[in-house]
């Protein structure tokens, strides 16, 4: 696993990103100071040649459950099994709480990125990029090598699959399901091998589902 120490000196309410909690104001949920953004480790194994399982619990939540803002609560990021129906590997299924089909920037895990998080632009379309669900993925063999290399050189987002179709819940991470509208969600990829050697990979992610909105607790008084 990993753990990303951090300094604030930014307590402004009009400065917020989508991602980070600990940006902005104190009342907020903002964090002046030291504190952990993150302290996750992984659990994983191959339990056959067809079963394997990869479980990331985080120990650097904020959560505000006692009144108080509370720092390094533990929270579950990942856990999931796939099933691969043949021994290369090239057709898996994947139970369990997991990346949903987003944008690049979700895929690229946050310990192999370059940039210090994601573009809110970009990747606003799933609360901490993870929820419950189950996807079948196909990832031909020439392709797994290649997202191997590029993952190997810290760019690359890993394997999920040349083509990857989900089905989940749609109300984010570690949050019941509140309607009976499970999100649907695509990914397209191809990883290319240009002249020289060197890799690049184009891709699509698409999606579609509706969110149950928490408006919040009205004032006294109010409807």
């Amino acid at each position: 696993g990993y753990g990303m120490f951090r300094y604030n000196l930014v307590n402004n309410a009009n400065f917020r990103t989508y991602h980070d909690a600990s940006v902005g104001s104190v009342n907020g949920g903002a964090q002046p100071g030291f504190f952990f953004r993150r302290i996750r480790w992984v659990v994983t194994g191959q339990v056959s040649d067809h079963v394997s399982f990869f479980i990331q619990p985080d120990l650097a939540t904020v959560s505000t459950a006692s009144g108080f803002t509370n720092t390094h609560v533990l929270t579950m990021r990942d856990a999931y099994g796939d099933w691969n129906f043949d021994k290369e590997k090239e057709y898996r299924l994947r139970v369990g709480l997991q990346r949903v089909p987003c944008s690049f920037d979700n895929w690229q895990a946050s310990r192999v990125r370059m940039a210090i998080d994601r573009a809110d632009g970009t990747n606003s379309c799933a609360n901490s990029e993870r929820d419950m669900g189950i996807a079948f993925m196909w990832t031909p063999k020439i392709a797994q090598q290649r997202y191997k290399q590029m993952l190997d050189y810290m760019y690359g987002p890993g394997d999920y699959g040349v083509f990857h179709i989900q089905v989940y819940n749609g109300q984010g991470l570690n949050a019941l399901e509140l309607n009976n509208d499970k999100h649907v969600g695509m990914r397209l990829s191809w990883p290319w091998e240009l002249p020289g050697g060197r890799l690049m990979e184009t891709g699509m992610n698409v999606m579609r589902g509706q969110f149950t909105v928490n408006r919040g607790t009205p004032a006294a008084g109010t409807a």
